[in-house]
């Protein structure tokens, strides 16, 4: 049996799996972290440097609590008001945003203000389509508007929502590319097409992230997988972000020690496979584990030598389940 680090020991005490949600959630609540991500894909800022994109982000809500008692506390002013991030309705129920805020674009003929909600998708295979679930997100995000930004038949008025989800533990053949999904209009020879802005209400964005040791060719990929991506030593992922991206000190610090717990959760899981498959010796927990190791991202070879099976074996585990491994 394997003996586990300190950090281990204590987050598997805890059960305390969401503790890497929360924290990577607590990132995303800098207005800084936000402009990197957000001036990448909304349109609305093109032209504008990042720290102009800064500017123009109002408020701003995350859904977990910080980790740090003292937070409430910090000297740091780069986190702007909170927004709220729950979307309550008598009939569907109440949805919880990961991420939730404004932002606004002043223009010649007026300012245009934007709603975006930011998600942290860690588990690529949750048993439904990432993408409806943005797109259901995204639509609560609308209907929200009602009573508070447009009110009866004043549907000039919606808003358009941003909403971009993450996925730190992406398929090979999504790693390091972004999928772009928006409402367009299908062509009629015979008509004439409508303005985009008088339709074109919401548009969804999944960021799949890569090894961020090698590093992805979209920008916004490559800074996502920069801060959520298993791959770096604390000193690399420090530099990368202080050099390239310009992230202050203590915001680095947050994100180094989001990734120590991360690293420590799947040391974790795979200690927990192996003794779960060594103590019970039942097939089916035992491919439950294995499952559970790829999901965490673990390359075939090494899951073979945890569980003590040819990496041939693993790969048509894999086939039967349907996963696509790391």
């Amino acid at each position: 049996m394997t003996q586990k680090t300190d950090l281990a020991k204590t987050i598997l005490a805890a059960g305390d799996e969401p503790n890497l949600d929360k924290q990577s959630v607590n990132i995303l609540k800098y207005k800084c972290i936000l402009a990197n991500i957000i001036h990448e894909v909304i349109p609305e800022f093109q032209g504008m440097s990042v720290n102009e994109v800064e500017a123009h982000i109002g408020r701003v809500e995350a859904l977990s609590h910080p980790l740090d008692d003292n937070y409430a506390e910090s000297s740091v002013n780069d986190v702007v008001e909170m927004k709220n991030t729950v979307s309550k309705s008598i009939n569907d129920g109440d949805t919880y945003f990961d991420v939730y805020f404004d932002a606004f674009v002043d223009k010649e003929n007026g300012r245009i203000n934007l709603i975006v909600n930011t998600e942290i998708q860690n588990d690529f295979y949750p048993g439904y389509p990432i993408a409806r679930r943005a797109g259901y997100y995204a639509a609560r995000a609308i209907t929200d508007q009602r009573g508070t930004v447009f009110k009866d038949q004043e549907y000039d008025k919606i808003r358009k929502v941003y909403s971009i989800w993450i996925c730190p533990k992406a398929s090979k053949e999504t790693a390091g590319q972004v999928r772009e999904i928006g409402l367009q209009e299908k062509p009629n020879k015979k008509l004439a097409p409508l303005p985009p802005e008088t339709y074109q209400i919401m548009s969804i964005f999944i960021v799949y992230c890569c090894d961020p040791a090698v590093g992805c060719e979209n920008t916004l990929a490559d800074f996502c997988s920069t801060l959520f991506s298993a791959g770096l030593t604390a000193e690399e992922r420090n530099a990368k972000l202080a050099e390239k991206y310009q992230i202050p000190e203590e915001i680095r610090k947050e994100v180094i020690n989001m990734g120590v717990i991360g690293e420590a959760y799947l040391q974790t899981g795979i200690e927990q496979g192996m003794e779960r498959g060594i103590e019970m010796g039942e097939e089916r927990e035992r491919n439950r584990n294995i499952l559970a190791t790829l999901k965490a991202g673990v390359s075939v070879p090494v899951v073979a030598q945890i569980f003590q099976q040819s990496e041939e074996a693993i790969l048509d585990f894999c086939r039967k389940n349907n996963f696509s491994p790391a």
